[in-house]
C-alpha cells in the first residue's frame, strides 16, 4: 500500500507531463500543415500567374510562324528578292525580326520561373504527396519558356552571314515551332499543378 501511494502523488506530474507532449505534438503539427498549405497556396498561384503571362506569346508565336510561311512563298515567286536575300526567312527576320523579338521578351524575366522552380525543389524535398506532379509541372513550364527565349533570341540575329549553310540550318529551327506542342505544353503544366494541389488540399 505504501508503494501504490507513493506512485500515486506523482500522477499529477505524469499527467502534466503527457498532456504537455500531445500539446507539443499538436502544435508542431499545426505547423507543419500551415507550413505546407502556405507552400501548395503559393506554387498554385505562381503557376496560375506565369501561365496567363506566358499564354499571351502563343498568338505572337503563331503569327510569326504564319510569316514566315508567307514570305518564303513570296521569295519563291519573286525573282528580284533572291538578288537580296538568300530565302524568304532571312528576308522575314532583316524586316521583322527585331520587332517580334521584342514583343517576345515584353513583361518576360526568370523570376516567376526561378520562383516557379524553387518551390517544387522544396516540395519535392518535403515529400510532399504527389511532388512528382508539381516536379513535372516546373520542366512544362521551363521548357515553355525556354522555347520563347531561344525564338526571340534568333529573331533578334538581323546580322547573320546567311550564305554559311550552319547559319541557315540553326536558323531553320524558326520555321519548325510547334504552336501546337507549345499549347500542350501550357495544358499539361495546368493539369499537373491541379492534380498536385487537389492532392495536397484533400490529404494534409
Amino acid at each position: 500500500m505504501l508503494n501504490i501511494a507513493h506512485w500515486i502523488k506523482y500522477v499529477p506530474q505524469w499527467i502534466i507531463a503527457i498532456t504537455a507532449f500531445f500539446g507539443l505534438w499538436t502544435w508542431k503539427k499545426k505547423l507543419s500543415y500551415e507550413r505546407k498549405m502556405r507552400i501548395v497556396d503559393n506554387f498554385h498561384d505562381a503557376v496560375h500567374e506565369f501561365i496567363i503571362k506566358v499564354g499571351s506569346k502563343i498568338q505572337i508565336l503563331e503569327f510569326i510562324k504564319v510569316s514566315i510561311e508567307i514570305y518564303e512563298q513570296v521569295f519563291e515567286n519573286d525573282p528580284a528578292r533572291k538578288e537580296e536575300f538568300t530565302c524568304g526567312l532571312e528576308e522575314f527576320i532583316k524586316t521583322c525580326g527585331e520587332k517580334y523579338s521584342m514583343l517576345l521578351k515584353s513583361e518576360l524575366d526568370d523570376r516567376p520561373i526561378i520562383h516557379i522552380y524553387t518551390l517544387s525543389t522544396k516540395i519535392h524535398a518535403l515529400n510532399m504527396k504527389n511532388s512528382i506532379s508539381a516536379v513535372n509541372c516546373y520542366k512544362q513550364l521551363e521548357w515553355f519558356y525556354d522555347t520563347i527565349q531561344k525564338t526571340a533570341i534568333k529573331l533578334s540575329m538581323t546580322s547573320l552571314y546567311w550564305e554559311n549553310p550552319k547559319v541557315k540550318e540553326d536558323m531553320n529551327q524558326l520555321k519548325k515551332l510547334d504552336i501546337k506542342q507549345l499549347k500542350n505544353s501550357l495544358h499539361e503544366a495546368k493539369d499537373c499543378m491541379l492534380k498536385f494541389a487537389r492532392k495536397n488540399y484533400n490529404g494534409l
